[in-house]
């Protein structure tokens, strides 16, 4: 749709002008304008676009792409032919550059003039509340299938105090739909497509803890649509995640996942050392397990030509692995040294393998497959819960909208009736958690 619009565009203004270059330096200055104007409305007019945030996306993209598309054309008339395939090169990941800068600046603009006022609910102290979700990474249980040495980290997981279940279904297999389902966002999802990424920002659950006076922070290595949850994000926010799946882009586009693998543990790190002032729900998105795998043992450099395919992933999942633990270790340890409350600790994956894997690595079966793909899984670290409760509820966890259920009652959300049982999952003795 975006560049279908961006195209319908270039070529009006062609056409007024029967010439290329002309019509494509006419393009480039009215997509700046268009941003600009955009942007002016928005801050004079704020409540008068809240309908239309489908359309300011198309805009956004517009005016990004614009500018790149623009300038090629127009530099492409300068170049001399026999250097043509090289500027396309270099200029397919310039278009993405254009595009990363461009588009944060939009969205962040866009979204400065919402304000939304947080309303405290003066109950019992609450449990800051760590989410983190691990991007493509398939339930271990199917793992060991692939990769019989692979560790154990559910098990490692249970012997620090979690409960886990390795059985949560993915369907469809996306980021997008197990983040709507658990943060409860229902108005955008339509039969199982979501139409509008601006509906991310009415996600219930998150709104509710918000309300009730948690502080909503997250973090995330790449720019992309999940950043329209109210959450306040940290992170690099340049390159979107889609940069490696273009061959022409995929070398240095495993360059930059690398680079930001290291920011985002680094960052991590801060995290665990440094518990919040207020409860805090944190959303933590790890990308280390996601392709094109370039982070692997000790987060050293994965170079393609060194390590097989099957290498790769192994290494990438197992540094994962060391990464998760030592994060919780330390997390655990400084709210302890503190003498704060323990947090609620809840891991779990979107999805499993959905760009070829199976495939790749020589998986043949079916059954098999569509389990690498589909099943993901869910560890949880309740404190104050009741145990055979916990491990209950837990368990009872086959899909995102009962892992929302489960995050509902540790964030504390149903107010007055959080000591009611919820639909189908047995809650912890009543009391704080």
């Amino acid at each position: 749709m975006v560049l279908g619009v961006s195209g319908g565009i270039w070529g009006l203004f062609c056409g007024l002008y029967r010439s290329v270059e002309k019509g494509s330096v006419a393009y480039v200055l009215s997509s700046f304008l268009a941003f600009l104007g955009v942007v002016l409305f928005q801050k004079m007019l704020p409540d008068s676009f809240t309908p239309l945030s489908s359309w300011q996306e198309v805009m956004g993209y517009t005016c990004a792409i614009g500018v790149g598309v623009g300038g090629g054309i127009w530099a492409v008339s300068r170049v001399p032919r026999t250097a043509l395939l090289r500027f396309f090169h270099f200029f397919s990941m310039g278009l993405f550059l254009l595009n990363g800068i461009g588009w944060p600046l939009y969205r962040v603009l866009k979204r400065g003039s919402k304000t939304d006022p947080v309303c405290m609910n003066p109950s019992s102290p609450l449990r800051s509340v760590y989410v983190i979700l691990l991007d493509e990474h398939p339930s271990p249980a199917v793992l060991k299938q692939v990769f019989p040495q692979a560790d154990t980290l559910l098990f490692r997981l249970g012997k620090r105090g979690f409960f886990y279940n390795d059985s949560l279904w993915a369907n469809p297999a996306s980021t997008l739909h197990a983040v709507a389902k658990v943060y409860q966002v229902t108005k955008g999802i339509e039969k199982d497509s979501i139409v509008d990424f601006g509906f991310l920002q009415d996600a219930g659950l998150l709104l509710e803890a918000q309300k009730k006076g948690y502080d909503l922070k997250g973090l995330w290595p790449y720019y992309g649509p999940l950043q329209q949850l109210p959450i306040r994000w940290e992170g690099n926010g340049l390159f979107s995640s889609a940069f490696g799946h273009f061959p022409w882009t995929r070398p240095i586009s495993r360059w930059i996942k690398h680079q930001y693998d290291k920011t985002f543990v680094d960052r991590m790190k801060k995290i665990a050392g440094r518990p919040p002032e207020k409860p805090t729900f944190y959303h933590l998105h790890v990308f280390l397990t996601h392709a094109p795998y370039s982070t692997g043992q000790g987060g050293a450099w994965q170079p393609l030509l060194d390590y097989s395919l099957q290498e790769r992933v192994r290494n990438a999942i197992s540094y994962t692995h060391q990464v998760l633990l030592e994060f919780i270790d330390t997390l655990l340890a400084t709210y302890r040294k503190a003498h704060r409350l323990e947090p609620i600790i809840l891991v779990f994956s979107d999805h499993g393998w959905h760009i070829g894997e199976p495939e790749r690595l020589g998986v043949g079966d079916f059954t098999l497959g569509r389990r690498l793909k589909h099943q993901a899984f869910l560890a949880a670290y309740l404190p104050g819960w009741d145990s055979v409760a916990a491990r209950a509820a837990v368990g009872a966890v086959r899909d995102y909208q009962a892992l929302s259920k489960l995050l509902r009652q540790a964030l504390g959300a149903q107010g007055v009736d959080s000591c009611k049982a919820a639909e189908k999952l047995p809650l912890p003795s009543c009391g704080y958690m």
